[in-house]
């Protein structure tokens, strides 16, 4: 739900927030995710192991000390590395402070400016009183400040913009994604014919509408086996499988990994 802010109201000011989460997580080694994109920018900030993303068909591998800056939309796999398990900071921050026309994503070795900021976003991510709400703000401008300096100063890129048709079926699939889609649906959306759009996405994105959409409930779902005590039939039923075996099935297809399994991946290490 979005909330309306008046200057007549500190409090809306608070609630105002450009980020939407701001987790740190260690993934296990093998572990994938395959074609998918976010409505907001995303974040990786790598501290431990390495990883492989391939963005819009390019591929880049971060090691320690690299981040990566998804824009709104960039169309993206992750794998970890057999090698090790991978840890890394990841923020998912609104579009409007990363903004550069068809440039897909940014990746540089992390300025000791940005390793310092990220972990304070986390820690001011979870507060709920009115100035932290605000202090996080200003440094989300800190964040959009430092992103531009990278951007001006040498960051690689990949720049790529998606035929407009194929924009118009990932906004929609964003948006509905929870609940069961057909191809006829999406190809409506977009004013085109099912045949025309299955050609079109997969010319851009390298998979199906279907399986994309599918992605996106199975990258939903990873964020609530991370975030949430919630069984896994329930995390299922909320995202509108047909059956928490069939749900099973998809995510260790998609990801190497059972629910199960990573849930546990994500649990604080003894000793």
């Amino acid at each position: 739900m979005e909330h309306t802010v008046s200057m007549e109201d500190p409090a809306s000011l608070g609630r105002l927030s450009l980020l939407q989460n701001a987790v740190f997580q260690t993934l296990p080694a093998g572990f994938r995710f395959g074609a998918h994109s976010h409505r907001n920018a995303e974040l990786i900030l790598l501290v431990q192991g390495s990883c492989t993303l391939t963005v819009w068909k390019e591929s880049v591998r971060l090691r320690p000390g690299e981040y990566m800056v998804l824009l709104s939309s960039a169309v993206h796999t992750f794998t970890v590395c057999e090698e090790a398990p991978c840890s890394f900071w990841q923020l998912h921050f609104a579009p409007e402070l990363c903004q550069r026309e068809q440039c897909a994503c940014l990746w540089n070795t992390a300025p000791e400016r940005l390793r310092e900021l990220v972990p304070d976003l986390s820690g001011e991510c979870s507060r709920q009183e009115l100035y932290h709400g605000l202090f996080r703000n200003l440094l989300l401008g800190r964040l959009g400040f430092l992103l531009e300096r990278e951007y001006e100063g040498g960051a690689q890129a990949i720049r790529f913009s998606p035929n407009p048709h194929v924009q118009r079926a990932l906004d929609y699939l964003s948006i509905h994604y929870r609940r069961k889609l057909t191809l006829d649906e999406v190809a409506s959306a977009c004013g085109i014919s099912r045949r025309y759009l299955s050609h079109l996405f997969y010319e851009d994105t390298h998979t199906t509408v279907t399986d994309y959409a599918n992605l996106l409930r199975v990258n939903k779902a990873v964020d609530l086996l991370r975030d949430t005590a919630l069984p896994v039939s329930s995390i299922s039923d909320r995202l509108g499988f047909s059956s928490v075996q069939y749900f099973s099935k998809l995510f260790k297809e998609l990801t190497g990994f059972s629910p199960r399994a990573i849930r546990e991946s994500f649990l604080p290490r003894s000793g």
